[in-house]
């Protein structure tokens, strides 16, 4: 009887049998949980429509800083990654200067993506 258990032989008290079949039912102990999600119709997708909005966006916030803050965020999109690269490229003696205009720079676009 004990091979082919279901709720219904255990009773409403907990016991250790009874959080022995709840985890090998519901698999509670595995390590990675995965979820399905159906995408209707109305989910919006990346198309070109998103690109040239996310395009507009950026070149309006890119107008609002001032040339050397700017520099920072072109060479940071031609796809460099490294702030110390950053500083080398734009003539800093380290990467502590990127990283302070870096986040002046996510405080007002933090502010301007806000507001708009």
């Amino acid at each position: 009887m004990r091979s082919h258990r279901v709720h219904d032989d255990f009773s409403d008290r907990w016991s250790h049998a009874k959080e022995d079949f709840d985890r090998t039912l519901n698999h509670k102990r595995s390590k990675v949980t995965v979820t399905f999600v159906e995408l209707d119709d109305t989910t919006p997708v990346h198309g070109p429509e998103t690109e040239v909005i996310g395009q507009l966006a950026c070149s309006d916030f890119l107008t609002l800083l001032n040339p050397r803050d700017r520099e920072v965020v072109v060479v940071l999109r031609s796809g460099v990654t490294s702030l110390t690269d950053v500083g080398k490229i734009l003539g800093y003696s380290s990467h502590s200067a990127v990283s302070k205009r870096l986040a002046r720079i996510r405080d007002q676009a933090a502010r301007f993506f806000d507001q708009n």
